[in-house]
């Protein structure tokens, strides 16, 4: 599960059971500047990776919707935008 905040991890069996659940948490990531905030998130979904690798599962992402109707405020915008842009690109990168 993506969020502009926190990625949750499952990993279940064959049947769906849930066999474990791991949180990774970006922090304060709208406090970083650019560079610093790039390889926050390069950290961070490296996290991701070796956890999936650890566990010898693969990478599901849900089909995310950034249509976004109204404002939020600018931490939370940035985050959004630091996720459409960076985050989901750099693991998919990562995963290849």
């Amino acid at each position: 599960d993506f969020n502009y905040d926190f990625v949750a991890l499952t990993n279940v069996d064959q049947h769906g059971t849930l066999l474990s659940y791991h949180k990774i948490s970006f922090g304060n990531l709208h406090s970083y500047r650019t560079d610093k905030r790039n390889d926050y998130i390069s950290y961070k979904m490296d996290k991701i990776v070796n956890y999936c690798l650890n566990k010898g599962k693969g990478i599901v992402v849900e089909d995310l919707q950034f249509d976004q109707e109204f404002s939020y405020n600018t931490k939370r915008n940035r985050k959004l935008s630091n996720l459409k842009t960076t985050a989901l690109q750099l693991l998919e990168r990562k995963c290849q």
